[in-house]
């Protein structure tokens, strides 16, 4: 699905599904226990099941968010801004 994003979610992972993000205007943050990624447009990154992870929007952003259909954008964690089946956005 195609998302417009700002802020910052909770560190979380998801249990059963990996995720794919592909910047499409903006700049979207991908935060790892060791390490920072910011995704100009056009650049993508993988996260596998299990992995701790945080993302970020500093201005909106526009990304293409890739996972398990039905999964929730938070994973493990449920919050105020959790999406719990996105595919029915």
């Amino acid at each position: 699905m195609v998302v417009k994003c700002k802020g910052e979610l909770p560190w979380h992972h998801h249990d059963d599904e990996d995720e794919l993000f592909l910047t499409i205007e903006g700049e979207f943050i991908v935060r790892l226990k060791n390490k920072e990624y910011r995704l100009k447009e056009g650049e993508c990154i993988f996260i596998p099941k299990g992995v701790e992870h945080q993302t970020a929007a500093e201005k909106e952003t526009s990304i293409l968010y890739i996972s398990k259909k039905g999964s929730s954008n938070t994973g493990n964690v449920i919050e105020k801004r959790t999406v719990m089946n996105p595919d029915k956005i």
